[in-house]
């Protein structure tokens, strides 16, 4: 429970883009709960702009982190993290925040020095020690336990966020400066992934964009700056500049775009939390992973996660170079995508 000597609250954001994203619920809960209390924010330098218009959010600070799928972690950039502890522990906070309860995260809380270090405990067999390293117990000062019957992220987010005596749940949210009308004419697709064993087929996307433009909608395929030329590359002979044309550019503007979409169709990746958190509607076509943990509230998941006798492999896959591999996200329909789509009001 939080108290009332309490004045400086740091939540840790050390992973991945949708980890960042899911974590923003967790932040307005106790935002809105303790508006008296300043909370700050450390996370990596990409993820900023998720918070920069938050207006819960104190300060943010920033630093490449030895966790998360896509690790830059070298001499210079753990200089530079060392230096970032030390200046977040002469802020003396009175509570550290994670919500991972992986033993790193735990680790850096505590170098941090708070007041309270505090984490989740996961029950021995929930299935959310698949994706985390479970330890480092004894550098936490109070843990919130979950049970194994909590399995959603953003269900445990909120038992947290109760946990700690927030009196309000809020949603995760995206805040940001400028707005675009929504247009009930287009759709987003986000066809890339940080892993190979989550990738849908390029033909089907393919297929799903011509299917798409039959229905009269326009398509819009979301990418990153460094992602662009490959996938103009890919769809080349699809895109026009009008009805099926490539987004790429800051995260901002990523978050801009999608506000204005009907729907967003994209794979077990931060743009579906991010649709979430932008009251956006989605499809998410799911591989290897457990869709019940990531599954946002009132998502449509597809997955062939039946045709695999080792589902869910929580993306470590035991089929590569089999005749099989990856049959869980390459069973997916693509008339399967289509008749959800016309059924969205």
């Amino acid at each position: 429970m939080i108290s009332s000597i309490i004045k400086k609250i740091l939540l840790l954001q050390c992973r991945n883009f949708g980890d960042a994203l899911i974590g923003t619920g967790l932040l307005n809960s106790l935002g809105k709960s303790f508006s008296e209390y300043k909370i700050d924010v450390f996370t990596r330098p990409q993820f900023r702009e998720i918070f920069y218009y938050n207006p819960f959010v104190n300060n943010i600070y920033y630093a490449d982190f030895p966790v998360g799928t896509q690790k830059k972690f070298t001499l210079s950039t753990g200089m530079d993290f060392m230096k970032e502890l030390i200046r977040l522990r002469k802020s003396k906070y009175s509570m550290c925040i994670n919500n991972t309860g992986d033993f790193r995260e735990n680790i850096i809380g505590w170098l941090i020095k708070p007041e309270e270090n505090i984490a989740p405990l996961w029950e021995e067999t929930h299935p959310f020690t698949n994706l985390v390293r479970v330890g480092g117990l004894s550098y936490l000062d109070k843990s919130v336990k979950i049970s194994k019957s909590i399995i959603n992220i953003y269900e445990i987010n909120e038992y947290i966020a109760v946990s700690l005596g927030c009196n309000v749940l809020e949603k995760p949210g995206i805040y940001i400066k400028d707005s675009i009308p929504r247009d009930e004419r287009r759709i987003g697709i986000h066809p890339t992934a940080s892993m190979k064993c989550k990738l849908w087929p390029w033909e089907n996307w393919k297929f799903l964009i011509l299917g798409l433009r039959e229905l009269k909608f326009q398509v819009l395929i979301f990418a990153s700056p460094h992602e662009r030329k490959f996938l103009e590359e890919i769809f080349k002979d699809l895109l026009d500049n009008k009805n099926v044309l490539i987004q790429s550019g800051t995260l901002q503007e990523f978050f801009l775009n999608l506000s204005s979409l009907k729907l967003l169709i994209g794979l077990d990746s931060f743009s579906i939390h991010a649709a979430y958190a932008m009251n956006i509607p989605s499809i998410m076509l799911n591989g290897g992973n457990d869709y019940r943990i990531w599954k946002t509230p009132g998502t449509y998941v597809l997955s062939g996660g039946d045709r695999c006798d080792f589902y869910p492999c929580y993306n470590k896959p035991v089929c590569r170079g089999k005749d099989f591999e990856y049959v869980c996200i390459r069973s997916i329909d693509v008339e399967d995508v289509l008749k959800r789509v016309r059924s969205e009001k």
